[in-house]
């Protein structure tokens, strides 16, 4: 999961922004993001032969873009108690940066009693407030309203990744398997 900045920097510099600070916002949001993301818990509902043990990958959380700029844009707005004529564009651009850098995620796990079989994600251990302030540290900005717009941004994208939806394959060992359901858990690496 590299590259987070530089995806919001080529999605906002292809809007036309430009700017001494645009690449090192946009490092510090990717910076502070994927510190936050990069070893987040998570959960799997499994299914599949049981009576045993089994790992887990896969790779990709899915999220909705959408909703991230939109979150994003409102707790903004709560803040700022206005709009500037880019900040729906910022925002749009942190959330495709966010859908785009989870697709790549890669997500590895244990698994009991499923061995063979499947998990389906049921939940990702992210918080918004610390998210918005490993963005905040993640660069030397001045600005008044860089904590706010920091704390807008991570509370715009965790609850979006909590609920992403993603899948592991479970391959292991166990005795002969009747099928069954189990639990996992696992990091996003």
């Amino acid at each position: 999961m590299t590259g987070w900045g530089m995806a919001l920097y080529g999605k906002l510099s292809a809007r036309g922004m430009t700017g001494d600070d645009l690449l090192n916002f946009c490092m510090a949001v990717g910076n502070g993001s994927e510190s936050h993301v990069v070893g987040a818990p998570f959960t799997t509902a499994d299914t599949g032969s049981t009576a045993g043990a089994g790992s887990g990958s896969g790779t990709g959380v899915t999220v909705v873009a959408s909703a991230i700029s939109a979150a994003i844009y409102a707790a903004a707005i709560s803040y700022f108690g206005q709009a500037g004529n880019k900040l729906l564009d910022i925002c749009d651009d942190i959330g495709a940066a966010c859908a785009e850098m989870m697709s790549t995620a890669i997500l590895t796990s244990a698994h009991s009693p499923v061995f063979a079989g499947s998990g389906n994600l049921t939940g990702i251990t992210v918080n918004g407030t610390l998210w918005g302030d490993a963005i905040k540290v993640a660069a030397a900005f001045t600005g008044d309203q860089w904590p706010n717009f920091s704390a807008a941004i991570g509370s715009g994208c965790a609850p979006a990744v909590a609920g992403g939806s993603g899948s592991v394959t479970i391959t292991g060992a166990g005795a002969p398997g009747t099928p069954g359901a189990g639990v996992g858990a696992g990091a996003i690496s």
